[in-house]
């Protein structure tokens, strides 16, 4: 997994872009049982546009609202308390 991480502007994030083999890899070690759990925060983008924001241990998450969601997410991730849909972006 650290062989994925590139630097960012912050010294203390990392960035993992998922394209090409590092994608399969990345996709295939998240799989791990509890390996989450040794994730603070994570942002996805896609194009520079933010889509999705996890935070407090991966815990709970905020969700573009341009994301299109299936109803199963909705009445299990939003309805639940453990995500919800960005006012701003």
């Amino acid at each position: 997994m650290l062989s994925m991480l590139h630097p960012t502007k912050f010294p203390y994030y990392k960035s993992v872009i998922l394209a090409g083999p590092d994608r399969k890899s990345f996709l295939k070690q998240i799989e791990v049982p509890f390996i989450l759990n040794h994730f603070q925060s994570v942002e996805i983008k896609f194009n520079d546009r933010l889509l999705f924001e996890g935070y407090d241990g991966m815990e709970y998450g905020s969700i573009s609202k341009s994301i299109l969601l299936p109803q199963k997410f909705i009445n299990e991730y939003i309805n639940g308390e453990y995500c919800i849909v960005s006012t701003e972006w």
